[in-house]
């Protein structure tokens, strides 16, 4: 019996190589858990049939389809500790293979000793597919998912994503139970608020950055856990892009939320009121980032009364620290407009987002798009030092297709005066390099003085060789005698 057990051992690496080449997944695991030698063999080949290297032994995991069902093999692998990246796209859509791998990963992580930055995209949790019909998902994987996220924060992660897993039917978030007022001799008393033991960070977590894009984080069991998460975490950075969820559910969700050291903060959920927005703004006088919804502008209705517009009053104490501003023009506009004098002047970087139209870009849309810069700037005090201009196809083409006012030039340039870096960059559906970078640089030289860096993303110049780079940066250095820079970086 001793013999046959370590026969395979006898024998010279190049043949243990070949036999194991020949095993089964199942076996090389089972192979690799008898002995040093044999795991070191055993478990490269079997990482290699789902094309990940084990040599150096990666610390960067994207997940996905095929490479999603090597994770028994990743948690067996003894050589894997930590990892600095964790992303998971879980297949489907049957509910089998989702519950599998919510396991298998729980597993993985809890092996590991570390982990930094984890990313989980879940897919459509609501139905799986069961012999060609669509089937309810059972609620059995909810603790085990819960325990994995428990898991990847005891082992200090920074940085936290959870994405998709629409829910069909809204009523799956459980509004708070409203206390009735306590009585006693015929008076009537407000009933006691409840508070939340966990608001305070507790020392040891370290999450700093929540990207909620899921709205299963904001449903039961899971919106206990993000209330949790978010209040016993020092958090930086919260970003809510939250699809489905009901406009009057958002005062209670973000009126639940307090971060003390928030310091960006982005809203991309359409159902947001705006009035609900200013209301979580004032209570975070720390945020210095703030990126407003890309496309469509908040709702003015729905969640209580506007707030009045005191720019300069003594109360006026909205978002004192902001340095950074970013979203669609009309969202951007209505924000600068609630803003002080002296804190609107502090916004040093304004991102634009401009829905274009894929198929044209006349010399008339020039006008337009200096129409909407400026009118993001115009009545307001701000004059940001960096503007990025980012070119989307999302709906509709530039609607204020009018042209400035020639003896208007002189106002554009002087509220336009301070900017000395201009970004662009584009979702990648855009044809920029064909429809805008021709009469670019006479555009940037007849508005923008003083300005300095021009930065083009490389999804702006995608298909556009050497030559034509070398012409455009000479044609924008010759148009703005002051450009010292002309860069071609990736969207960041």
């Amino acid at each position: 019996m001793l013999q046959e057990q370590s026969s395979l051992l006898s024998l010279s690496t190049e043949l243990v190589l070949l036999i194991l080449g020949l095993s089964s997944n199942p076996t090389l695991i089972a192979i690799a858990k008898t002995c040093r030698r044999l795991h070191y063999l055993a478990l490269p080949i079997y990482l290699a049939r789902y094309g990940i290297a084990s040599s150096p032994a990666p610390r960067s995991f994207a997940l996905r389809d095929k490479a999603l069902r090597a994770l028994p093999g990743l948690s067996a692998a003894v050589f894997i500790t930590s990892a600095d990246d964790l992303w998971c796209k879980f297949q489907g859509p049957e509910e089998f293979y989702f519950q599998r791998g919510v396991r298998d990963l729980h597993a993985f992580v809890h092996g590991l000793s570390s982990v930094s930055r984890v990313s989980l995209d879940v897919g459509n949790i609501d139905t799986r597919w069961i012999d060609g019909l669509a089937t309810a998902v059972s609620d059995a994987w909810k603790p085990t998912f819960i325990r994995m996220l428990d898991a990847a924060l005891e082992r200090g992660c920074t940085s936290l994503t959870v994405a998709h897993g629409h829910f069909l039917v809204a009523s799956s978030f459980e509004r708070p139970q409203v206390v009735p007022e306590r009585t006693f001799l015929g008076l009537s008393f407000p009933p006691r608020r409840k508070r939340l033991s966990s608001a305070r960070v507790l020392p040891g977590n370290t999450l700093a950055s929540f990207n909620i894009h899921s709205n299963m984080l904001l449903a039961q069991p899971f919106y206990d856990w993000t209330l949790r998460t978010l209040h016993a975490n020092p958090i930086t950075s919260l970003s809510l892009r939250v699809p489905g969820l009901a406009q009057d559910t958002w005062p209670l969700v973000l009126g639940a939320i307090t971060l003390p050291s928030l310091a960006s903060f982005s809203a991309e959920s359409l159902d947001i009121a705006f009035p609900t927005l200013l209301l979580f703004l004032r209570r975070h006088p720390t945020i210095s980032a703030l990126t407003l919804h890309p496309h469509f502008p908040y709702p003015r209705a729905g969640a209580g009364a506007l707030p009045k517009r005191r720019k300069n009053h003594r109360s006026n104490t909205l978002l004192p620290r902001l340095a950074a501003l970013g979203g669609s023009t009309a969202n951007v506009a209505a924000l600068l407009g609630h803003l002080r004098a002296d804190t609107a002047l502090r916004v040093r970087e304004v991102t634009l987002v401009l829905p274009m139209h894929q198929r044209v870009f006349r010399a008339a849309d020039y006008d337009a798009l200096t129409a909407l810069v400026v009118g993001v700037v115009r009545g307001t005090s701000a004059r940001p030092r960096a503007l990025a201009l980012r070119f989307s196809v999302p709906c509709e083409t530039l609607r204020c297709a009018r042209r400035a006012p020639e003896d208007g030039a002189c106002e554009v340039r002087a509220l336009l005066g301070s900017v000395e870096s201009v970004r662009f960059g584009t979702d990648g559906r855009y044809m920029f390099a064909r429809w805008v970078m021709p009469r670019l640089p006479a555009w940037l030289g007849a508005h923008f003085v003083r300005l300095r860096n021009v930065v083009l993303s490389e999804e702006c110049v995608e298909g556009v060789d050497v030559c034509r780079r070398e012409m455009v940066v000479r044609a924008i250095k010759e148009a703005c005698p002051g450009v010292k820079n002309v860069l071609f970086a990736h969207e960041s």
